[in-house]
C-alpha cells in the first residue's frame, strides 16, 4: 500500500463549521474511498468530505457525485501545490466533454478570480442531467 493510501484512507475528522455542521454521522470504506458524511444541524443537506481523486479513482469520483447527488464540489487545494502533484485534474477543460465510466461532464463555464475559480459542470448518466459547480 503507497504512502497516499496509508494517510488518506483512514480519514478522522470532527470539523466543526461555524457551529453548522455536526461530529460524523457516518464513515463508509468504498474500496479506496472512505467517505466522512456530515449531518447539516440547521439544514436538511449533508457533506461529503473526501481526498482529491488519483488517475485511477477520478472514475470512482464522478460516480460517488452522481450516486449521492452532490450539486457543489469544493476543491480545498490545487492540482498541482509547490511542485507537487496533490490530486488528479478531475474535470476537462472548457468546453469540452469527457465521460468517466458511465458519467459524463461538460465544462459549460470558467470563472477565475485572484484566489479562487468557478467551474460549472453539466453531468449526465443515462439520459439524465444535473448541474454541479
Amino acid at each position: 500500500m503507497g504512502d497516499f493510501q496509508k494517510t488518506n484512507l483512514k480519514i478522522a475528522m470532527e470539523t466543526w463549521l461555524l457551529g453548522t455542521i455536526s461530529k460524523p454521522t457516518e464513515s463508509i470504506s468504498r474500496g479506496i474511498w472512505t467517505i466522512v458524511v456530515f449531518k447539516a444541524t440547521r439544514q436538511t443537506s449533508s457533506t461529503i468530505a473526501t481526498q482529491g481523486p488519483r488517475p485511477n479513482t477520478v472514475v470512482d469520483f464522478w460516480r460517488m457525485i452522481w450516486q449521492e447527488q452532490v450539486s457543489v464540489v469544493a476543491m480545498l487545494a490545487n492540482v498541482i501545490e509547490n511542485g507537487k502533484k496533490k490530486c488528479e485534474q478531475y474535470w476537462p477543460e472548457l468546453g469540452k466533454e469527457e465521460t468517466y465510466g458511465a458519467v459524463t461532464i461538460l465544462t459549460a463555464d470558467v470563472s477565475v478570480f485572484a484566489d479562487f475559480t468557478f467551474r460549472h459542470f453539466n453531468i449526465s448518466c443515462k439520459s439524465k442531467k444535473r448541474k454541479v459547480m
